[in-house]
This record gives structure tokens, C-alpha cells and sequence, in this order.
């Protein structure tokens, strides 16, 4: 199956389906955070505090973590790394959270639900901008993307990635991959229904964002295994 990016032209300004699925991935994380602080009958205005710190504290590490990298420019449309953007965005959002007097072990409960949530349309975003797929396969559910970041031929997957091809393959030739970007997206949606059941068990405040960093490991690591095999 052949997979085309979701690029949409409003006279000069490109917006690209990664583009969007992020900005519903912090709404999202903001909207699910406001309905726990609701919940407790607490200040739901500290809801839009928390959104705003990950979004700016967000794309500015992961454009940090990109240019320290590769040396990328810092103002390119692309360079939006994940781990920097997460490093970023909870910098701000603790320090957010420490110029409002909100103990910390508050913070990493309300967010630890939104984060995994957020992260799965995040990867979704990946997918229809086709970009960080996995290696080649065979299984019926591998895609083609002829067009994607960058396409994934033959010649691409040898010169970028190391990946071996079949010999005399035509390097124009573009290979079917896995798409590790909804298999992330599927394991932290999982997560995020778990986390959102475990966020009313009668346990020390902040517990919950241990178990999303158990979780999010695990999802990295089944990830990154779709990338070797």
C-alpha cells in the first residue's frame, strides 16, 4: 500500500499532517488535564498554565536537541525531535508549576495520562507526514512511502540506513516498511487507557507518572525493535 504525505496549501503557508496532529496532541493533553483538575474541584485554569509551558518549552528543546545534533538550522519547518521536545516541555512545565507554588508531585499526575495520549497522535502525525518508518518487511500491513521523509527505496534504505536489500534490486525500487509510527501510536493509546483507569486508585500523589515512564520505555523499545528486525 502506497502512503502519500497530508500536505494542505493556504496561499504561501504549508500545513503538513504532523503539523496538525501535534497541535490536537497538546489540546488534547490540555482537555484531559482539565477534566482531572475538574474532577477534584480544583483551579482548571492551571490546565491552559501546563499546555502553554509544553508547547513553547516543547518545540524550543526539540529544535535545541535537533541544531546540537546535526547542526540543523533552528529555523527550518522540520528538526522537531521528540526526546528534546519532551525534555523541553517538562523543563517548563515544572518550572511553571514551581512559579505557581503546585507541588510537583501534582503536576507529573495530571500530565502522565495526557503525555501518553499525547505522544499517540503525535505518532500518528509521523505517519501521514511519512516520516521515521521502520525497516523493510514482507508482513501484509508493511507500507510504501514513495514521497516520504525521506522515500523509502532501496537506495535510500542502503545509503541512509545500512539496511541490506536483495541483490539487483532496482535502487529507484521503493520497499514496503513497517510502520513503526502506528505501532507506537497503538501501544501508547493502550497506555493511556490504563493510566487514565489508575488515576483514581488511592495511591501516593504522582505514583501514576512512574507508570508512564514504565510504559513509554516499553513502547520506545518495541519501536526501535520494528527498526532492527
Amino acid at each position: 500500500m502506497n502512503i502519500y504525505p497530508f500536505i494542505v496549501h493556504v496561499g504561501p503557508l504549508e500545513i503538513t499532517g504532523y503539523g496538525i496532529m501535534m497541535m490536537v496532541g497538546f489540546l488534547m493533553g490540555g482537555w484531559l488535564i482539565t477534566v482531572e483538575l475538574r474532577r477534584r474541584g480544583l483551579y482548571e485554569e492551571y490546565a491552559a498554565d501546563i499546555t502553554v509551558a509544553a508547547v513553547v518549552g516543547g518545540i524550543v528543546g526539540a529544535k535545541l536537541w535537533y541544531w546540537v545534533l546535526s547542526g540543523g538550522s533552528l529555523f527550518s519547518r522540520g528538526g522537531l525531535v521528540w526526546y528534546g521536545g519532551f525534555l523541553g516541555g517538562s523543563l517548563a512545565v515544572m518550572l511553571n508549576g514551581w512559579r505557581l507554588k503546585v507541588p510537583l508531585r501534582w503536576t507529573l499526575h495530571l500530565t502522565a495520562p495526557a503525555l501518553a495520549a499525547a505522544y499517540a497522535l503525535g505518532r500518528i502525525g509521523c505517519f501521514i507526514v511519512n516520516d521515521d518508518y521502520g525497516r523493510p518487511t514482507d508482513l501484509p500491513w508493511g507500507v510504501k512511502f514513495p514521497q516520504g521523509l525521506p522515500p523509502s527505496t532501496a537506495l535510500n534504505m542502503q545509503q541512509q540506513f545500512g539496511v541490506p536489500v536483495a541483490p539487483g534490486t532496482d535502487p529507484a525500487t521503493v520497499l514496503a516498511v513497517h510502520p513503526t509510527q502506528l505501532y507506537e501510536a497503538i501501544l501508547m493509546l493502550g497506555a493511556f487507557a490504563l493510566l487514565w483507569r489508575l488515576r483514581t486508585a488511592p495511591r501516593p500523589m504522582g505514583w501514576i507518572f512512574g507508570v508512564y515512564l514504565v510504559l513509554a520505555g516499553i513502547s520506545l523499545v518495541a519501536g526501535a525493535a520494528a527498526l532492527m528486525t
